[in-house]
């Protein structure tokens, strides 16, 4: 796979604000120019991935304290179920050098429209070694289950992180 860092010049670039919008729920997204912004940051990668020339997908991650976390994955339609998200995941590892990464999705819930999208997501990251921690963030109206690779979880160390990454003002609350 070929990476390239998400910048507005980038020929994709309207294909990575396409993928972002038809991947996450409008509740879920951080405005385009905050997360340029934030990229801007040395511990920020917005990343965008191709194969052969083809692009696949993007991730969204920042390091912070020796945590990783992070805020998107996505590959593109037509390309889902080809690996090409494990590539990615992959990719972050390896980035990282094995740094715990941690992620937030939708918790499992057999009354949501989309349940069974839920359940293949944490099939998904399972196989890709992340683990449900057991906690919970929630972020206003939005709940959402903690996935991480880390062996030991530390929610304090979390909160942090993600307040680090508004520099103090992000106040989910993490149960």
């Amino acid at each position: 796979m070929d990476i390239e860092r998400v910048t507005r010049r980038m020929k994709d670039y309207d294909k990575v604000i396409e993928l972002i919008d038809s991947s996450f729920p409008k509740e879920e997204q951080l405005p385009m120019f905050l997360l340029k912004i934030m990229s801007k940051r040395r511990c920020v990668d917005f990343l965008a991935y191709y194969d052969e020339g083809v692009f696949c997908g993007i991730s969204y991650s920042i390091i912070s304290r020796g945590h990783v976390f992070v805020l998107y994955v996505a590959v593109s339609d037509g390309l889902q179920s080809k690996g090409y998200g494990s590539l990615i995941l992959d990719h972050l590892k390896g980035l990282y050098h094995d740094a715990p990464l941690t992620l937030n999705v939708e918790p499992l819930d057999p009354e949501s429209d989309n349940n069974n999208q839920r359940i293949r997501r944490m099939a998904f990251y399972t196989r890709n070694g992340f683990r449900d921690t057991g906690h919970t963030l929630v972020d206003g109206d939005i709940v959402y289950t903690i996935l991480s690779t880390a062996e030991e979880f530390v929610p304090s160390e979390y909160g942090r992180v993600l307040r680090s990454l508004t520099l103090g003002t992000y106040m989910a609350k993490i149960f």
